[in-house]
């Protein structure tokens, strides 16, 4: 039987820059911004920029993550990736 450990350090994360707020879906889908929140519990939410894939912002978000614990890439010997979409269906987000 191995010793060896697993070990969390850290968690990371990124955000896209540009924030959509309820005014603005309102607008785009005729209805209240109010009613949006009320409905949802949603008040803002972030939009990515076409530029910005689901693997270039995983990459932020590791980057963050070793960032706040100190860590290099070689340090690394598991990252876990996981993304409720995709820009493409083969390969996964976690491959690029």
């Amino acid at each position: 039987m191995s010793s060896e450990k697993a070990l969390i350090r850290g968690f990371g994360s990124y955000l896209p820059v540009r924030i959509v707020n309820n005014a603005e879906i309102g607008e785009r889908a005729g209805c209240d911004a109010e009613w949006i929140a009320s409905v949802s519990g949603i008040v803002e939410r972030r939009f990515a920029e076409p530029e910005e894939s689901v693997a270039a912002m995983g990459c932020a978000a590791a980057r963050d993550c070793l960032d706040r614990c100190g860590a290099s890439p070689s340090d690394v010997g598991l990252i876990l990736f996981a993304s409720g979409s995709s820009e493409s269906r083969f390969p996964a987000p976690g491959s690029e």
